[in-house]
């Protein structure tokens, strides 16, 4: 690989360059440790990612069903709001339930039932 150091100022006296001393020798054995402690930390890494992703699906799946039931009940509950209202509307004009379902055109509020 070429020098890719700019030829008009010497390494020594460009400001970005660092000098860095000497790397000290470290001992075999605290070299093992590390490194027997950085695979050990890896392997925990992953067997505890993949019970927490475990425990986390299980929770996804009961929000999922919670939110599921939630929307059903809002619907029942907004359908009864609106067959409530609507048969305000035909007490207060004098309709029958029959005869103000089709002239307000609500039939879909009680085919469901």
């Amino acid at each position: 690989m070429a020098d890719v150091w700019p030829k008009t100022v010497p390494k020594e006296q460009h400001p970005f360059y660092v000098l860095h001393p000497e790397p000290i020798r470290i001992s075999p054995l605290l070299r093992f440790a590390r490194w027997s402690a950085l695979g050990l930390g890896i392997v925990y890494g992953f067997v505890r990612l993949r019970m927490v992703s475990k425990y986390h699906a299980d929770i996804r799946e009961w929000e999922v069903q919670k939110t599921i039931h939630k929307k059903d009940a809002d619907k029942e509950e907004s359908l009864r709001v609106l067959r409530e209202q609507n048969e305000w509307i035909m007490k207060i004009t004098e309709m029958n339930l029959e005869e103000g379902k089709s002239q307000l055109g609500v039939e879909h509020l009680y085919d469901l039932k």
